[in-house]
């Protein structure tokens, strides 16, 4: 495994829990002693302000890890900051983003990821945007050879009771299907108990709902296997 692991948490579509599930996963990983730095590009610096509520929560906790935001309008600000955490910083660098794909400043978030996490769920929309998003990551990656970003595609907020057979077929279709741009983890539930989270550490439930996902994620991450296309 890399001294640096950048991973960036994007889809354009809202809504799809991509800054809950980046909070999720720095608490995963904390809880497995990797060390953790948490930025918060997003406009509404929301896993910021959990953090903030966390300690008055948790008061005396010792922190799993460090959360901090940074403004995403300069590119050239954002580039230099990266490429120092890049060669400077050893353990994890999870990345919230805003999900306006025309900020500037994503790019180099984009182009100095090593993984971009994509959620999305099992709806038209949300399907849609995730093809575009595809789409504007692929331009990239063709603009910036040097770009060697990885998909991992998780299908959140996932109703398993939900669905007739023809809709079934086109979600599996759907999946097979994003296995040709990067790597499909496995579905994470819809349960109340996602809403509960904080940036401390995963609680019980939650840690039964993400397991499967984030192994998989931790998994491929330390031990990364070539596409299969």
């Amino acid at each position: 495994m890399r001294d640096n692991i950048m991973i960036t948490f994007a889809n354009q579509k809202g809504g799809v829990g991509k800054t809950t599930l980046c909070t999720m996963f720095a608490d995963y990983l904390a809880a497995k002693g990797e060390s953790v730095l948490v930025v918060d590009f997003d406009r509404q610096q929301t896993i910021y302000s959990k953090r903030q509520e966390d300690l008055g929560k948790y008061e005396g906790v010792r922190l799993p890890y460090t959360v901090q935001t940074f403004d995403i309008k300069d590119t050239n600000n954002v580039r230099e900051f990266l490429t120092n955490l890049r060669n400077g910083y050893k353990g994890f660098v999870l990345m919230d983003t805003p999900g306006n794909l025309s900020q500037q400043g994503l790019v180099p978030i984009f182009a100095l990821s090593h993984y971009i996490v994509c959620p999305y769920q099992f709806e038209a929309t949300s399907i849609s945007s995730t093809a575009t998003f595809i789409g504007f990551i692929a331009k990239l990656q063709h603009m910036l050879p040097i770009m060697k970003s990885r998909f991992i595609f998780v299908v959140n907020k996932w109703d398993k009771r939900y669905g007739r057979k023809a809709e079934l077929e086109l979600w599996d279709k759907t999946e097979e299907r994003l296995r040709h741009f990067g790597l499909v983890a496995p579905r994470i539930e819809v349960k109340a108990d996602m809403q509960r989270y904080n940036t401390i550490e995963l609680m019980g439930p939650q840690n039964d709902i993400v397991s499967p996902t984030f192994d998989f994620m931790y998994q491929q991450i330390i031990e990364p296997k070539e596409l299969t296309k």
